[in-house]
C-alpha cells in the first residue's frame, strides 16, 4: 500500500488486503499507522529500508512481519510513501526451531564432562566447550584467535609424548574420513581418553569433531584394584596352602598321628584360618565402612588388657623386642574395633621392618580421650606419604617382600578412629623409623592399681 505525507492509505494491493483482512476500499483513507505502528518514526524522504516488526489485522490479530518503504516523488518532491510488507510467522519459527536446537546443543555441550572441540577442514576452531578450555588450561586469548595450531602448540608441553600427539592429528587431517581413539598421558599423572569423529554435512566432511575424557581417577582406582588383587592373592595363598597342607597331613596319618603332634597340627590350621577370617572381615569392614553401616558401640574397657592381648595374638614379639608402656585405664570404646585398630598398628610396625626392630606400644588419657601410639626404629615414613597413607591401598615402600599386605590395615586404622569422632596420624619417631598414632574421644578413668608393671618389656620368645 502507498499513504500520503499526513499518513493516509491511498492505495492498497490485492495482497494486502488479504494479509490484513480488509476490502481495498476500506483500507483506503485509514492510517498507515493502524497497521504498522513502527511507521511513526518513518522519514518520508528517506532512503528505502527493510524493517522487521508486528502488524496488527483489522481484526485486531497481529504477526510478525518484514516491511520497506520507498517515497514517491513528483518533481522531486516527495507525495507519499509505498509499504511492501511480507507475512513472516513460518520464517520466524523456523528461525525460533534453529535458536532451540541451537540452545540445546550448546547446553548439552557444556552440560557434558568431556572437553568437545571443532575445527574445520582447514583447521580453525570452530566450536568448543568450557570443559575443553579447562582440562587443557587455554587461555582465552588463544582460543578467541580459533587457531589450531596456535592450541596445538600451547598444549605440547604438557604431554608424555607430544610427538605422537602431533602425529595422530596430522595423520587424521590427512585422512578426513577416518575415526581414531587413543590414550594421552601427561607430565602431571593425569591420563584422557581422545576421540576424533569426521563432522559430516550432507554426506560430505567439513570437520573434525575432538572429544578428551579425563580418566586419570579410573586409572588410578584399576591400579588400586590391581595391586589390591595381587596381594589379597599372595595374602590368601600362603593361609591357603597351610590349611590344605595340615589337613592332608591329618588325613594322611589318621590314627598313626601321635596326639601332641595332632594338637599341634589342629593349632596351625587355626592359626591360619583366622588369618583368612581376619582378611575377609578387614575386606568386608572397609566396604560397610564406606558405605556408613557400622557404628560404635562403646563399652567401659581396660585399655592395658585389651592391648597386651593384641601383641601376644599378633605375634610382633615372636622376633623383635616390644616395650609395653599403657597407663591402667578404662574408657568408653568399642573394644572390638579397637582391638582392629591395635592389631593393625602392629601388622604394619612387623610388615614395615626387618627382623630385631625395637617397636613401643603406648596408650595414655590425653585431653579428654585415649591416645595410643605403635613406633618403630624402621625407615619411616616419607613425607609425601604421611597424607596418603591412610588411604585404602597405599603402601610404604619399605615392605616385607615376604608379607606386602594388602594397603587396607592402615585406612581401617582411619576408618575405625573416625568412626570414634577421632583421627589418625604418622609422624616421625623419637629414634627415627615412624610412629602412628590414634586419638579417640571418650570418657576416660583410672583403673584400680594393677601388680602389671606400668612400662613392660616384652622380648622375643618370652
Amino acid at each position: 500500500f502507498g499513504f500520503s505525507p499526513d499518513g493516509t492509505i491511498t492505495f492498497a494491493n490485492e495482497v494486502a488486503s488479504s494479509i490484513l483482512g480488509c476490502p481495498v476500499d476500506d483500507l483506503v483513507g485509514r492510517p498507515a499507522t493502524r497497521f504498522i505502528a513502527a511507521l511513526a518514526d518513518h522519514d518520508p524522504a528517506g532512503n528505502t529500508m527493510t524493517i522487521e516488526t508486528v502488524v496488527e489485522r483489522t481484526d485486531g490479530s497481529t504477526f510478525p512481519g518484514e516491511f520497506g518503504c520507498s517515497p514517491i516523488r513528483e518533481r522531486d518532491v516527495v507525495v507519499g510513501t509505498v509499504v511492501s510488507f511480507r507475512d513472516i510467522t513460518a520464517r520466524k519459527r523456523m528461525e525460533n526451531e534453529r535458536e532451540r536446537a541451537a540452545s540445546l546443543v550448546a547446553a548439552t555441550l557444556e552440560s557434558t564432562a568431556d572437553g568437545i572441540l571443532v575445527v574445520d577442514a582447514t583447521g580453525k576452531l570452530t566450536s568448543f566447550n568450557r570443559k575443553f578450555v579447562e582440562m587443557w588450561s587455554i587461555p582465552d586469548e588463544i582460543v578467541d584467535r580459533g587457531s589450531d595450531d596456535e592450541a596445538l602448540t600451547f598444549v605440547l608441553d604438557q604431554l608424555d609424548d607430544p610427538d605422537a600427539f602431533v602425529g595422530k592429528v596430522r595423520e587424521l587431517y590427512a585422512h578426513p574420513h577416518a575415526e581414531s581413539f587413543d590414550e594421552l598421558h601427561f607430565r602431571d599423572g593425569r591420563t584422557f581418553e581422545r576421540y576424533s569423529k569426521p563432522q559430516k554435512v550432507a554426506g560430505s566432511t567439513v570437520g573434525r569433531v575432538w572429544s578428551f575424557r579425563d580418566v586419570t581417577e579410573r586409572h588410578r582406582l584399576d591400579e588400586m584394584k590391581n595391586s589390591f588383587l595381587s596381594a589379597v592373592s599372595h595374602e590368601l595363598r600362603t593361609p591357603l596352602t597351610s590349611v590344605l597342607g595340615y589337613a592332608l597331613t591329618l588325613e594322611q596319618s589318621g590314627d598313626a598321628m601321635p596326639a601332641a603332634d595332632r594338637e599341634q597340627v589342629l593349632g596351625r590350621l587355626a592359626v591360619n584360618a583366622r588369618k583368612l577370617q581376619r582378611l575377609l572381615e578387614d575386606a568386608l569392614d572397609l566396604d560397610r565402612l564406606s558405605r556408613g553401616m557400622l557404628a560404635p558401640k562403646r563399652a567401659p574397657t581396660l585399655v592395658r588388657d585389651l592391648m597386651v592381648r593384641m601383641i601376644e595374638e599378633s605375634g610382633v614379639a615372636d622376633d623383635r623386642p616390644v616395650v609395653v608402656d599403657i597407663e591402667p585405664i578404662i574408657a568408653s570404646i568399642d573394644g572390638p574395633k579397637v582391638e582392629r585398630i591395635v592389631e593393625n598398628l602392629l601388622r604394619n610396625a612387623a610388615r614395615h621392618t626387618s627382623s630385631g626392630t625395637r617397636v613401643a606400644v603406648r596408650a595414655r588419657a590425653r585431653d579428654g580421650g585415649l591416645l595410643i601410639s605403635v613406633e618403630d626404629s624402621g625407615a619411616g615414613v616419607p613425607d609425601d606419604l604421611k597424607r596418603t597413607i591412610f588411604l585404602p591401598f597405599q603402601q610404604g615402600s619399605e615392605v616385607n617382600k615376604h608379607a606386602p599386605g594388602v594397603g587396607i590395615g592402615l585406612a581401617l586404622v582411619a576408618r575405625f578412629a573416625d568412626l570414634h569422632g577421632g583421627s589418625a596420624w604418622v609422624e616421625d619417631g623419637d629414634a627415627g623409623g615412624a610412629c602412628f598414632n590414634v586419638y579417640l574421644p571418650c570418657d576416660v578413668v583410672s583403673a584400680r592399681r594393677s601388680t602389671t608393671p606400668r612400662a613392660r618389656r616384652i622380648t622375643p620368645n618370652s
